[in-house]
This record gives C-alpha cells, sequence and structure tokens, in this order.
C-alpha cells in the first residue's frame, strides 16, 4: 500500500507532467523554488497561475478553501488541482479568480 505523501508526491509529479505535454516548461517548487513551495506553491513556470496539488481520500470544500487563502496574493490566479483517491480529479478556484478567466475568454474570442 501506497502511504499519503508518496500519494501525493506522485499526483503532484503527474499534475507537472500534464503542463509539460502542453508545453510549460514547468518544475516542482520543491526543485526549482523554494520561496514558492514556502508560499504554499507546488508547481513552478505554470503561465499565469499558482499551482497546489492536493491528493484526498475524502474531499471537503473547507479544507480546499483554506489552502486557497494559504496560497499568495499576488497577479497570478491560485487555483487547487484536487484528486480523489481512485475517482476523479478536479480543478478548484475562487469565483473572482474564474470571473477574470470568464472575462479573458470574452478578450480573446475562445470557442465555446
Amino acid at each position: 500500500m501506497i502511504n499519503s505523501k508518496k500519494k501525493w508526491n506522485k499526483y503532484e509529479l503527474d499534475v507537472r507532467k500534464m503542463y509539460k505535454s502542453l508545453g510549460y516548461n514547468t518544475e516542482t517548487s520543491r526543485y526549482a523554488n523554494r520561496k514558492k513551495d514556502d508560499e504554499k506553491v507546488d508547481l513552478v513556470n505554470t503561465w499565469f497561475v499558482n499551482v497546489q496539488c492536493k491528493h484526498y481520500k475524502n474531499l471537503s470544500v473547507w479544507k480546499v478553501v483554506e489552502v486557497l487563502k494559504e496560497m499568495p496574493r499576488d497577479e497570478k490566479l491560485n487555483i487547487v488541482h484536487a484528486k480523489i483517491t481512485n475517482k476523479w480529479s478536479v480543478v478548484i478556484l475562487n469565483e473572482k479568480d474564474w470571473i477574470h478567466l470568464l472575462e479573458l475568454n470574452k478578450n480573446l474570442k475562445w470557442k465555446k
């Protein structure tokens, strides 16, 4: 059986791999930027977002809210990639950041 630290680390590396497959030069903050790691950011070089990765047995919205509160308050959007054991993964962000993405979509005219 894999322990929770290994599950979290594997999920973080899986998310990093996904960003890399999309063309980003993404690294873990433990490797590339200790200051970001201290600020509760798990992945760096992820375009305009701060990324935190969490692996949960049971997802609680309040746990994710607490994670978002601990993340930096800078020009980047804060998102949490959350994986529920053996079920599914979600990306969670606050409403203000979601509205910002909707405005970007409107201005860039991405396909709907």
